[in-house]
């Protein structure tokens, strides 16, 4: 299976050090664009029920910390969305633009 992957590297992208790279990002990425949210929403969920529970400690503070978890937690969603977009609006010509295609080709 690997073989077969590196004849499809060797086609597109010249370097399959770099190609393999790339591909590490890419799942590493997509474990991060899952994994973080959902701890950051469970973080939230338990900031929110500690603000329930005691509505006289510190409320201004465990307000702002529960907003800034909501949106750390929708920024990290989108950052492989917002990575594919950039390097599919660079040219092919570059070669990591066409290695991250195909590694995102070939991942999926």
């Amino acid at each position: 299976m690997k073989y077969i992957l590196l004849l499809d590297f060797s086609e597109t992208c010249s370097d399959y050090g770099l190609a393999m790279y790339l591909k590490s990002v890419q799942n590493t990425l997509s474990i991060i664009h899952f994994v973080v949210p959902a701890i950051l929403i469970v973080m939230a969920a338990i900031n929110l029920t500690q603000l329930m529970l005691n509505p006289d400690d510190s409320q201004k503070k465990k307000i702002k910390s529960l907003r800034n978890k909501f949106i750390a937690a929708i920024i990290v969603f989108f950052i492989p969305m917002l990575c594919n977009v950039f390097f599919s609006l660079i040219p092919d010509s570059f070669d990591i633009a066409n290695c991250w295609k195909v590694a995102r080709e070939t991942s999926n």
